[in-house]
């Protein structure tokens, strides 16, 4: 008999232990939520639960306010994070580097502010860290680097101007790096030479900031990369010739730099390549005969530069889908490039009257063509029967 209340009591006591934990757990959960600190957060659908310690925080599109609390840091377990797309303010707490098991944070579409802390170079875990579209200020931390498993990385801001200062080289240490989206920013100084070891890169946008200097060869050991977008910078220099390396590259967008120079006829060996865009740069000398051997090619983009010599024929096929002057210049190369030393000029008004000049007259010569066509007809007709008629007599 005493054993049996031996036994109960120790079952009781594991329950409470357990039970305490989930309490603890939930009292943070249900502060970062705003709602009852008693309530079991593991009810909730947003909240994933595994052997009573909270594992996955899904809070997507809430309308939650407020700050984010530092006791987030407790929750040891969490491996998925998600306050995207509320209105949170206030700062990051550096407690969140003490979340060791997090796979996955987004605090993306928020109201935060202030500079990312260096302890979330903690999360070494990390697959995904996606911090786009709020308030941050500051540079981009140089413990970034530390995050060594991180496939996918936004950065990205549509509305107030986020991070400044320039690429920390540690960010060639994220060798697993497959997305890097640090689009829209305020961030200067030259691409990192250290870029090129992110072998398993396929997607890289760095447009809309203040980068310059010139594009770094080692851009070339990117095999794995799709798609490229360094648009809206102040990048100057020539085009690397190791661009021609980059195998799998289905989109490059260049356009609105310093870039200078002739285009490299290495261009020619980005066989998957579909989208170019080079318009608005300082580019000159001749456009490389080799882009005639792109056979995906369907967006070229090369207005605003300062080309000469003769055109490729690829330009007189009309195989190419847009044109950024004109939706019917499939067949007219000069509206995708405004200065060509005279072969091409920009259409002008004059231009347009001349076209309807020649229209009238078109027109005019069809009328009389139409009146002879008529009178020899008439004058057939009455030969026909004169002959009938000289015939019967």
């Amino acid at each position: 008999m005493f054993s049996f209340f031996i036994l109960i009591y120790l079952i009781t006591t594991v329950k409470f232990i357990y039970g305490h934990h989930v309490i603890e757990e939930c009292v943070v959960v249900n502060n970062l939520m705003k709602v009852e600190l008693t309530e079991d957060c593991c009810l909730n659908s947003g909240i994933t639960c595994v052997n009573n310690h909270v594992t996955e925080i899904d809070l997507n599109q809430c309308g939650i306010n407020g700050s984010i609390p530092p006791e987030i840091g407790k929750l040891s377990n969490l491996e998925r994070l998600n306050l995207g797309s509320n209105l949170f303010n206030g700062t990051i707490p550096s407690e969140i580097g003490n979340l060791s098991k997090l796979k996955s944070l987004y605090l993306n579409r928020n109201e935060l502010s202030g500079p990312i802390p260096p302890e979330i170079g903690n999360l070494s875990n990390l697959y995904t860290l996606n911090l786009s579209n709020n308030s941050f200020n500051g540079t981009i931390p140089s413990e970034i680097g530390k995050l060594f498993n991180l496939e996918r990385l936004f950065f990205s801001d549509y509305g107030n101007i986020e991070f400044n200062g320039s690429i920390p080289p540690e960010i060639g240490n994220l060798n697993n790096l497959k997305i890097m989206i640090i689009s829209n920013n305020n961030l200067n100084g030259s691409i990192p030479p250290e870029i090129g070891n992110l072998s398993k890169l396929e997607d890289l946008d760095l447009s809309n900031n203040n980068l310059s200097g010139s594009i770094p060869s080692e851009i070339g050991k990117l095999s794995n990369l799709k798609s490229m977008n360094l648009n809206h910078n102040n990048i100057n220099g020539t085009l690397p010739s190791e661009i021609g390396n980059l195998s799998n590259l289905e989109r490059m967008f260049l356009g609105n730099n310093k870039i200078s120079g002739a285009i490299p006829s290495e261009i020619g060996n980005l066989l998957n390549l579909k989208t170019l865009h080079m318009n608005e740069n300082e580019l000159n000398g001749t456009i490389p005969f080799e882009i005639e051997k792109l056979p995906n090619l369907k967006e070229l983009y090369l207005e605003g530069n300062n080309f000469d010599g003769n055109v490729p024929e690829f330009s007189k096929k009309g195989d190419h889908e847009k044109c950024q002057k004109n939706e019917e210049c499939l067949t007219n190369y000069c509206y995708m490039n405004r200065i060509f030393s005279g072969i091409c000029k920009e259409p002008s008004d004059s231009d347009g009257a001349i076209a309807i000049v020649y229209a009238y007259i078109l027109y005019f010569l069809l009328f009389i063509l139409f009146i002879l066509l008529s009178l020899c007809y008439l004058c057939y007709r009455g030969y026909s029967k004169n002959k009938k008629k000289n015939r019967r007599e």
